[in-house]
């Protein structure tokens, strides 16, 4: 039975075997307090990280594609879900796109 299914997490300090595994040292991973707006506050936090999660997500698929996509996941949205548009534009607009 792993350490896992015990109800104990698994140990990921130096010497692991994740380190073992030749996996590297992994990127600290930021934790933020925040309020119930914490996708606006999130992005603030760090603008470029959003930024360059943005451009990884995106930098294959071509401008008009993405702005055909964009426009029939907003209807989509605006039918499901219509108060997160505001925070949605709210959003695309701190990040001028």
């Amino acid at each position: 039975m792993s350490t896992e299914a015990r109800g104990r997490r698994p140990d990921h300090s130096a010497g692991s075997s994740r380190k073992s595994a030749g996996l590297g040292s992994l990127p600290e991973i930021p934790v933020l307090r925040t309020s119930s707006a914490f996708p606006l506050e999130t992005l603030e936090a760090d603008p470029a990280r959003a930024h360059d999660l943005l451009d990884g997500a995106t930098q294959r698929i071509p401008r008009r594609v993405l702005a055909a996509l964009d426009a029939v996941s907003r209807r989509w949205i605006e039918k499901a879900c219509p108060e997160a548009l505001s925070e949605i534009d709210v959003i695309a607009a701190r990040l001028g796109r």
